[in-house]
């Protein structure tokens, strides 16, 4: 996106007061608009700067590009303006990608991924890296690499296509991943024709990437559609596109909710990973927010932040509750924002819920063969306990329950993604809690006005995928394009 800018920008959260706009001299960087608090200057220049990555110390900033060469800007007097650009490297085959974890250098050229220790100490003299893995795809066309280390430890790389309208054999317009030594290659996702930048959201985990758009042909060969998350955010809201309403959210919007103190659309994840679009499979779209779903949890607190801090008395919230309420009512007079009142409800939604939902988030209170029924766990986050909790949560009115529970996607590619041994598991670990929901929605007269759908976002082929060519011991299914 910055391709054309030989220059690094830092953004420095200094405590300024006053407004947003911060102008230095001979630069454009007045025309750049700022969060309240925060200052831009020039850290320093470099020439074709692409991507960067910050040493731990914070003293050098690693550049790639898309000449021959990684550079270092270096700070020695901790000023926030290099002193000084270095050449680390040169003679690569345009070392675009960047990322820097656990004391270790990573650049990525067109072809290839290569790594190196690298401290301060070593940027006058560097050594040689490493190369971790040669199978990427050597072309021009979108060649440029991009790094992200993942929350889970894993190295996620941007590989564009090599072509605006072809079939590439390849792996290519995709996101892929290995492991920090360069083994277990996996594709991570498809359709992503051509990005020049991602990174991972640090609370939530959801990855964020730009994508450089389809080929305006209609053909739209090769695809360029992100594949689960458009999927479920076609499943859950009905466009494959970020900004509609989820399900749950329209419900809730055209029924609203049995229970004053508690959220009309309430959601539940258990599994390794939240959906792969994130909250926005139960998120409002344009609605207004108080529509959209409220993630509980079987494990801690039940929703996070609910709790009042320790020495708040009830009362003192109820009181600064009523306060900031007065404020947003004289904020809605001024501006008319609908959303404003929607602010002002999840106030004293969050204020009720403080009492209602630990009450029916509490597994304790459920008598032993309930938990033998479900096989749950109580104070775990688990399949069964949220199947539990979605029956509870209906008992009481809510309208909207959305359960969802990760792992299905069996590539082949390692055990937790093998037919014959991840996918079995997750039908182990859905099967006895979810016959024991229907089972319990029967026997307590709640079957007949509850409507319970199982799903997933779309299905593949039984097929082995294996990409190397081994002898892979764990079964899974292809990546096909053409019956797609």
């Amino acid at each position: 996106m910055f391709g054309a800018i030989a220059a690094v920008f830092i953004l420095l959260p200094w405590m300024l007061r006053g407004g947003c706009t911060y102008k230095v001299s001979g630069e454009n960087l007045e025309r750049i608009r700022l969060p309240p608090g925060f200052a831009i200057s020039i850290y320093a220049r470099v020439p074709g700067a692409r991507t960067m990555a910050v040493l731990p110390s914070s003293r050098a900033v690693i550049v790639g590009t898309r000449s021959d060469k990684v550079y270092a800007a270096i700070d020695r007097d901790g000023d926030f303006t290099a002193d000084e650009v270095v050449t680390l490297y040169a003679h690569f085959n345009e070392p675009n990608g960047v990322a820097y974890r656990d004391g270790y250098l990573y650049v990525a050229e067109r072809h290839r991924i290569l790594r190196v220790k690298l401290s301060d100490a070593d940027l006058a003299a560097p050594p040689p890296p490493r190369q971790i893995y040669t199978g990427l795809p050597g072309q021009a066309h979108h060649g440029t690499r991009y790094l992200a280390f993942g929350p889970d430890g894993r190295l996620y790389v941007a590989l564009g296509s090599p072509c605006n309208i072809c079939r590439p054999d390849s792996p290519a317009d995709a996101i892929v991943s290995l492991r920090p030594d360069g083994s277990d290659f996996r594709l991570f996702a498809e359709g992503v024709r051509n990005s020049v930048g991602m990174d991972f959201h640090p609370a939530t985990g959801e990855l964020f990437f730009t994508d450089n758009g389809a080929d305006r042909m209609g053909d739209d060969s090769p695809p360029d559609e992100f594949n689960h998350a458009p999927a479920q955010l076609l499943l859950y809201t009905g466009s494959p596109r970020l900004g509609r309403p989820s399900m749950g959210a329209w419900i809730t919007y055209g029924l609203g909710s049995e229970n004053e103190n508690l959220p009309g659309f309430v959601v539940l994840v258990s599994g390794q990973h939240a959906p792969s679009a994130g909250k926005s499979v139960w998120g409002s779209g344009f609605l207004p927010s108080v529509y959209q779903g409220v993630q509980c949890r079987s494990e801690g607190d039940p929703v996070l932040f609910v709790s009042d801090p320790e020495g708040m008395p009830r009362d003192l919230r109820r009181r600064s509750i009523e306060a900031i309420n007065k404020i947003n009512h004289l904020q809605h007079e001024q501006v008319g924002d609908p959303e404003i009142l929607s602010r002002i409800a999840q106030y004293e939604m969050a204020f009720r819920m403080q009492l209602s939902v630990p009450e029916a988030m509490d597994l304790s209170k459920e008598p032993a063969w309930i938990h033998e029924m479900y096989g749950t766990e109580p104070g775990t986050t688990s399949f069964a306990n949220n199947c539990l909790l979605a029956r509870r949560l209906s008992e009481r009115g809510v309208r909207f329950i959305q359960l969802f529970h990760w792992g299905w996607d069996a590539h082949g590619a390692g055990a937790s993604e093998a037919l014959n041994l991840g996918h079995t598991d997750r039908c182990r670990e859905v099967d006895q809690p979810m016959t024991a929901l229907l089972r319990d929605l029967k026997q307590r007269g709640l079957l007949d006005e509850t409507l319970v759908v199982w799903g997933g976002e779309f299905g593949r082929t039984p097929m082995l995928e294996n990409p190397s060519g081994d002898d892979n011991p764990f079964v899974g299914r292809d990546h096909p394009g053409d019956p797609f």
